[in-house]
């Protein structure tokens, strides 16, 4: 396969670069490129109401952009306590230190991540989803990762997502769970 920019047969719309690492990581070997390779700008608005939609609208706008067959995902952080939030709205309505002000007194901290991809070839559209549960910790703790993984605290290990290897976040996480599944999948559609 070549690698040229922009050349892989998949488009992820996605310019965070902790997502980036992160599926380059849990999709090997399916190769990949980004809108900023392909000289893209997405504008696409993230309006539905649940992350199907909103995985669906980017991967939509990714594919009509760039006519390569487009993976995309909308993720989220939900609290039990705060009744889901933020969840939709995880990547622009919380700090770190808004959550814990959020849940400064509250008992219960349960707490879930959510990925759901959409593949969208332009003909047709399929789903992933991968979810981590755990609980909100009191302070972030690590330095890895991205986002809330400093204060999403899984108490099978010990760690806040934050303190573990990417590789073993990779295996365990919302993303890698939905990314392994899409991975399956795409592998028998071009066996």
């Amino acid at each position: 396969m070549s690698t040229t920019k922009g050349s892989y047969p998949l488009l992820l719309t996605t310019s965070n670069k902790g997502k980036i690492a992160e599926y380059k990581s849990i999709l090997t070997p399916l190769q990949f490129s980004t809108p900023n390779e392909n000289n893209i700008i997405l504008k696409a608005e993230e309006t539905g109401n649940s992350y199907w939609m909103n995985a669906r609208i980017k991967a939509e706008e990714g594919f009509r952009l760039s006519g390569i067959p487009t993976i995309a995902d909308d993720s989220g952080l939900e609290i039990s306590a705060l009744n889901g939030y933020p969840g939709l709205y995880s990547a622009r309505y919380f700090s770190i230190n808004g959550i814990l002000n959020k849940m400064k007194n509250i008992e219960n901290r349960m707490a879930m991540f959510i990925c759901v991809m959409c593949f969208y070839d332009g003909k047709s559209y399929r789903y992933f989803e991968g979810f981590l549960q755990g609980i909100i910790s009191h302070h972030p703790i690590g330095e890895k990762g991205f986002g809330y993984d400093p204060i999403f605290y899984l108490t099978e290990y010990n760690k806040t997502v934050a303190q573990l290897p990417p590789e073993e976040k990779n295996k365990i996480s919302h993303r890698g769970k939905a990314g392994n599944k899409f991975k399956s999948y795409f592998a028998k559609l071009n066996g």
